[in-house]
């Protein structure tokens, strides 16, 4: 029987990060970006990773944490392994460090899945900002030409109301 471990799921994570995040950086085909953007703003599965994604980064924090403290026992416990014997080498020294190795590259990996999670947490915050802007701009141009347009089309009428003597111009001729 095989068992994850607390690790394969972070690596796991942060290789799925790093993925996102590449595909977010990478300069994609023209109309890709868009629609991958659209996709992340509109789709209810991706609101509901983004709501997950925040605790995420509490678990990794803490994981991060953690990671640390348990290389510094490590540190210290190779500390004390060298003044007991003399900075000689031996099997439970050896085994000590080993655990060491591993716990600091939990802190990098912990640190780096932070990292990438923050990053995409505050991208996604980004992207649902840039369409609420987006939308609002869309809304008020809407109004803007509607506005514009009434005030062309009185300042026409008007002059029609205004000069209904003036002969009719060669294009006015042709529509009639």
């Amino acid at each position: 029987m095989y068992i994850i471990t607390i690790n394969q799921i972070t690596f796991g994570v942060a290789l799925l990060e790093l993925l996102v995040s590449v595909l977010f950086i990478a300069p994609l085909p023209k109309g890709w970006k868009p629609a991958l953007l659209r996709f992340v703003e509109e789709s209810p599965t991706m609101k509901k990773v983004m709501e997950y994604q925040k605790f995420i980064i509490f678990i990794v924090a803490l994981q991060w944490i953690y990671s640390i403290k348990i290389a510094a026992d490590y540190q210290e416990q190779h500390q004390i392994e060298r003044e007991t014997y003399f900075n000689a080498v031996n099997a439970r020294d050896l085994h000590i460090l080993e655990k060491k190795f591993a716990a600091e590259g939990d802190i990098y990996l912990n640190g780096t899945l932070l990292f990438v999670s923050v990053f995409i947490n505050r991208l996604f915050d980004l992207l649902q900002y840039y369409y609420q802007i987006k939308q609002l701009s869309e809304i008020e141009l809407k109004v803007n030409l509607s506005d514009d347009i009434k005030k062309i089309l009185d300042t026409i009428q008007k002059e029609q109301h205004d000069n209904p003597s003036q002969p009719k111009s060669k294009e006015q001729k042709k529509n009639d």
